[in-house]
């Protein structure tokens, strides 16, 4: 009872800073009724199932070593008992659980080193919708141009673009042509498209490969061009030189290519690289939702509110959303981040448990065979001799649990193989890692109770009890 008073302390204190750490509060799973119902019940059959096989086996002692006062017996001759099984089970599942951890919080680093192909930090997206002023479309341009006018100038600014939605999320539609290639089974024909004004590929950090930017000249009225990303490149022409071929959306390729960029991360992080058309905004029908890119030389936020004073100098009624662009690639990391913070979080709970456990164990061999060690002492022991032997049985209940651990953990990662990302489900250097830490951990709670018997006064175990 006192030990589940604490655990609903620890339930209803855990769940709040998971869910403020993770979501903002977004996420409600404070404990409730069925929840703690549930769990109550199983605590309860939990505590009578394995505070009965005690009981049960105090119902049956042998008694001559009961008569002779000899608590000691029963403990030599079962170097693993029922409960080291049970401390070594709960080994073996705490580096289960160890191991999950480490593949889900890899998998997250890798994620947040992978190169997207663009530079997400120092970036202010300010999204806009002069739609809902009820803009037309000659006066819908003409405020994206002011606004670029003015933002460039603020101090502050390195560089600044419009384009019809961030990367990280778009549209994508079918029928990609390209001047000399015939169309096959295999190609992927489904492009992405993303319109932009000059100065994108700089402002987002992307690499130009060949060929050039657009330029204001680009504009309604003018020939078709477009940029292809590296894919298009490689998929359509074959390792030429693409630049003054065409390439359309249909059967008439009518944009001629001007330049290659790097290929980038489109619709989400794990998502691979799509084939990826960048075309001029204006030459496609405006639409009045744009996001306007601000690369800073600062923290964006310290520029948040120059930009609004620009958007109120041109409209002071239009509605103004704006984020850093490393919250977006934060947010596309979400499940993730959960995962990984969750599997960590209970990882290393399940270290603490099967700490406790071991130590539990080790104080209560320790306690039955006091007056053995008493006479191992007496007949010529040394207290590392003694250090050593109660510390080598806690060892091997260590060993046994990772012998059992790893085998499970290798054929039970491949059910979470999707969720990973970088890392393979049996990655040994993650296993090596979660077994070492798992013997340590053990050997330290063993070691308190192995150096409390080497320090038994011999003369005071030979009177024990």
């Amino acid at each position: 009872m006192a030990g589940g008073a604490l655990g609903l302390l620890f339930a209803f204190w855990s769940a709040q800073a998971l869910t403020g750490f993770l979501t903002g509060r977004a996420l409600d799973v404070s404990p409730d009724a069925r929840v703690l119902g549930f769990t109550a019940a199983v605590s309860i059959l939990t505590g009578l199932l394995f505070g009965a096989m005690p009981a049960i086996q105090a119902t049956r002692p042998d008694l001559t070593p009961a008569l002779k006062n000899d608590a000691a017996a029963g403990a030599q001759g079962r170097p693993m008992g029922l409960g080291n099984l049970l401390v070594a089970g709960q080994v073996a599942l705490s580096l289960l659980l160890l191991i999950g951890a480490g593949l889900f919080i890899r998998t997250l680093g890798n994620l947040k080193n992978l190169d997207a192909g663009f530079h997400a930090d120092r970036v202010l997206l300010v999204s806009l919708n002069p739609g809902l002023s009820r803009y037309t479309p000659e006066r819908t341009r003409n405020f994206y141009g002011q606004l670029l006018e003015r933002v460039s100038a603020l101090p502050g600014v390195r560089s600044a673009s419009v384009a019809d939605a961030p990367l990280l999320g778009g549209r994508y539609v079918e029928g990609l042509s390209a001047e000399g290639h015939q169309p096959g089974a295999a190609d992927a024909d489904d492009v992405s498209i993303r319109e932009v004004t000059p100065r994108f590929f700089e402002t987002m950090g992307i690499a130009l490969r060949m060929g050039r930017d657009f330029s204001p000249l680009d504009r309604s009225g003018a020939p078709k061009v477009a940029i292809v990303n590296e894919t298009i490149a490689r998929r359509y022409f074959d390792g030429r030189n693409p630049i003054g071929k065409h390439v359309g959306l249909g059967a008439a390729p009518d944009m001629e290519i001007i330049g290659v960029a790097a290929d980038t991360k489109y619709n989400g992080l794990r998502a691979p690289v799509p084939n990826t058309l960048y075309v001029p905004i204006d030459q496609f029908p405006p639409g009045p939702a744009r996001t306007l890119h601000v690369r800073t030389s600062a923290e964006p936020a310290r520029l948040a509110a120059a930009v609004r004073e620009q958007v109120r100098a041109i409209d002071p009624n239009l509605p103004v959303k704006m984020r850093p662009f490393s919250e977006l690639v934060d947010a596309n990391l979400v499940q993730e981040r959960l995962i990984a913070t969750l599997s960590g979080f209970f990882g290393g709970l399940a270290l603490l448990l099967a700490s406790i456990g071991l130590y539990g164990v080790m104080a209560y061999n320790v306690e039955r065979r006091t007056r053995e060690i008493g006479i191992r002492m007496s007949l010529g022991a040394g207290r590392r001799d003694v250090l050593w032997m109660v510390l080598r049985n806690c060892l091997a209940m260590v060993a046994a649990g990772v012998a059992i651990g790893v085998p499970a953990t290798v054929w039970l990662s491949r059910l979470i193989a999707r969720q990973l990302f970088g890392i393979a489900p049996g990655d040994p250097a993650t296993i090596a890692a979660a077994a070492v830490t798992m013997t340590l951990v053990g050997a330290l709670a063993g070691y308190l109770p192995a150096r409390r018997a080497a320090n038994v006064d011999p003369m005071v175990a030979l009177r024990y009890e």
